[in-house]
């Protein structure tokens, strides 16, 4: 590999340039072939030249059907035989452009600078080239505040010019693309007109260079690439020219994307006949070749296309082809693990919102309750999805025996607000009955509104009753008859993104809070809750804290508040030097307790990975903590019944947070969770656990424990009446 060959590797690095693959490098029998041989390349062995180039080559394959981990690992195994510096050059190109694509942007940088520092000792301006230009895509500002991402432009339009430099000097066509795409995208991350005149400029270079080029997979992506980029600046005629090239290329998946792309130009300009056909088209092809995932996005554009047409029967038809596909596609890619955060948000984005709001066109016109049912099963579609996305990988059970509305009790509401852009729709099932009320709340308005919340509620010199009872009067008003008669006493709630910042409970209806009229207990679906109830008995509990943790605020409480639920219950105590990583670890591994209760400092946010409940001697992982619980659940045939983290705090600006929370509780194998969304004052934690543990010893049902717990809390007046010290408090799971 001194003499790697040039076309091969060019191909390669070309096409897993970051982001140029999108939803066409998915599984597909076109493609097993390429992985077979570079497997058997792999199994030949040989010098270590050899099995570092074979290892490359299986790793492209493995990336290009969907298998980014093991594409990793394969990479990740070629830089230990890579027998020279020029060959770890090659391979950290290629490892490079794979961790930018799974979005891992500090190892993707890391990689690339060092391939780019051994390729100026052992010339090769090609790798140099693609490292640079990886580099200034990496680099770039995400463009929110143009006016202050001036020095983080400056870096990044020089790795983009850096790349223009070696590019040149490889006289690659296809090379020069890549690096003006890259200075491109820097450009149109500024306000001045003058740089975004000179990144159009470089957009059209890029096509002059791709024009004469021969008609390969590189040169489509590329071509495809830069449509997208133009697409998104509203630049339709760059567009157009560019899709025309990528359409030159004779490869079926790369067809279909063109056709859709198309499809959206035309739409765009009004001609919905025109991009009818042209989604229709594009579907068929990716029919013909048997991919799943593309003809979920192929379904999914002839949908979009049709609902903008009004022809709300075949777009229902197309959405539902398109969902279809799509659960088809999770199957025949169920053994994959994504090593990419925001799985779900980038590769279907709206999908389950916009067929969602399909189906609602159509109970507009019918009146027909089944499209009801059909959109809250979308509804639970949607919640099970948010949950592999925040961890990463395929772990929720599909059409798995969840509770039913209709066995939740007879005076159980279950509560499902779905966000859309221009209002907010409300689903409340009640039993057997399914109800349906608009909210005319356009999404920006709503999510300033609970974010403005959020911050009133945690701040008790804010005043928390104008928004409050803005939100009551959007979300409980509307439903406020029909819970009303059906004598609903606990209102199970399935909220959807922003609105996972703010707890329902606290919503103000201009008297009192709603959890002094019902208990609230937060579920991600009822899928996640298991059918069979709770069976009563004598628990067991583990109960662990410290009231001093190295680096954090006391809490002098907690030895109380400790004291308060073993008083409830038979447990075991791991208090101050006793709450260390290995003792917890221990006492775990040694009893299936029913019971966990932990008072200590913990952190949720937006990163599974970063989750950790903080022991006296360091860090406990919640990750690995809750996949330790789940499996001595299983081994023992005994679930976690409560997971109480009462010094819980998420991260409050972003709505993955709270949906890690629960996703925690799933993941654990608990049936139910208590934890708070910010810091607490411990000294009313302590009283406020004491009383939800009351509840529980005589028999109450989770939700209403702890709502009888915090009504208790406003009752008794003082500071801890504000919702900032019992708000923040949750039931997630099973109510009962």
């Amino acid at each position: 590999m001194p003499h790697c060959p040039a076309n091969r590797f060019f191909v390669f690095c070309l096409i897993t340039l970051l982001g140029l693959l999108s939803p066409v490098a998915n599984a597909g029998s076109a493609l097993d072939n390429l992985l077979a041989e570079a497997d058997a390349a792999v199994q030949a062995g040989g010098a270590p030249s050899q099995v570092t180039e074979a290892l490359v080559r299986r790793a492209e394959a493995r990336r290009l059907t969907g298998k980014l981990a093991l594409s990793l690992d394969d990479l990740a195994r070629a830089l230990t035989f890579a027998p020279s510096e020029p060959e770890r050059a090659y391979v950290l190109a290629a490892y490079g452009t794979a961790l930018a694509q799974a979005g891992r942007k500090s190892a993707a940088m890391a990689a690339m600078t060092e391939a780019i520092n051994l390729s100026t000792q052992h010339p090769n301006p090609a790798i140099e080239a693609i490292a640079a230009a990886t580099l200034a895509t990496l680099s770039k500002p995400p463009g929110v505040n143009p006016l202050f991402e001036t020095e983080q432009r400056a870096e990044a339009s020089g790795w983009a010019q850096r790349a223009l430099a070696r590019a040149g000097a490889t006289r690659r066509g296809d090379l020069l693309a890549m690096a003006h795409l890259a200075a491109a995208k820097v450009g149109f991350t500024a306000l001045e007109a003058e740089a975004r005149r000179s990144a159009s400029q470089h957009l059209r270079a890029a096509l002059d260079a791709l024009a004469p080029m021969p008609q390969t997979l590189a040169t489509g992506q590329l071509a495809l690439q830069a449509a997208q980029l133009a697409g998104a600046e509203q630049q339709t005629s760059l567009a157009a020219a560019a899709l025309a090239i990528a359409g030159r290329t004779p490869i079926p998946r790369l067809a279909a994307v063109v056709l859709e792309q198309q499809a959206g130009l035309a739409a765009a300009a009004g001609d919905l006949g025109q991009a009818q056909a042209l989604a229709a088209q594009a579907l068929r092809t990716a029919q013909q070749i048997g991919d799943d995932e593309l003809a979920f996005r192929m379904a999914w554009r002839a949908g979009q296309v049709a609902s903008e047409a009004g022809e709300t029967d075949q777009s229902l038809r197309y959405y539902r082809l398109a969902f279809n596909s799509l659960k088809r596609a999770r199957g025949d890619a169920a053994d994959v693990a994504s090593t990419s955060q925001s799985l779900y948000r980038r590769s279907y984005g709206n999908f389950h919102h916009a067929f969602f709001d399909v189906l609602m066109a159509r109970h507009d016109t019918t009146g027909d309750p089944a499209f009801l049912r059909e959109a809250r099963d979308i509804v639970e579609d949607l919640k099970a999805d948010e949950v592999e996305d925040y961890f990463q990988e395929r772990c929720v059970p599909r059409n798995a025996g969840g509770v039913a509305a209709a066995q939740a009790g007879d005076s159980v509401a279950v509560l499902y607000p779905v966000v859309l852009a221009d209002r907010m729709e409300l689903l409340v099932e009640i039993g057997e009955t399914l109800l349906r009320r608009t909210v005319p709340l356009p999404k920006p308005a709503l999510e300033s509104l609970v974010r403005g919340f959020r911050r009133d509620l945690e701040n008790p010199r804010r005043d928390f009753r104008r928004r409050g009872k803005q939100l009551y009067d959007a979300m409980i008003a509307p439903i406020a008859d029909a819970l009303a008669q059906a004598g609903t006493r606990t209102i199970v709630y399935a909220p959807d993104a922003a609105l996972r910042l703010a707890p329902l409970a606290t919503l103000w209806d201009g008297e009192r809070f709603l959890v002094e009229r019902f208990a609230v207990a937060t579920v991600l679906g009822l899928t996640f809750v298991p059918a069979e109830s709770a069976v009563p008995g004598q628990s067991y509990a583990l109960v662990a804290g410290a009231d001093a943790i190295p680096g954090y605020t006391p809490l002098p409480a907690v030895e109380r508040e400790l004291a308060g639920v073993v008083s409830h219950l038979q447990a075991d105590r791991l208090f101050q030097t006793e709450f260390s990583q290995s003792k917890f670890a221990g006492a775990l591994q040694n009893q299936p307790y029913d019971v966990i209760h932990v008072a200590s400092h913990a952190e949720v946010g937006p990163n599974p990975e970063d989750n950790f409940i903080a022991a006296i001697d360091g860090p406990i992982d919640m990750n690995q903590l809750a996949l330790a619980l789940r499996a001595r659940s299983l081994l023992s045939s005994r679930p976690l019944e409560l997971l109480t983290l009462s010094a819980c705090s998420t991260a409050g600006g972003d709505d993955l947070a709270p949906l890690g929370l629960a996703g925690i509780a799933f993941r654990a194998g608990a049936r139910s969770v208590v934890a708070s969304l910010w810091p607490v004052r411990d000294r009313a934690t302590a009283d406020m656990m004491d009383d939800l543990y009351t509840s529980l010893a005589s028999g109450s049902a989770r939700g209403a424990a702890l709502a009888q717990a915090q009504a208790t809390m406003i009752r008794n007046g003082g500071a801890a009446a504000d919702p900032s010290i019992w708000g923040a408090f949750l039931a997630i799971g099973d109510w009962r």
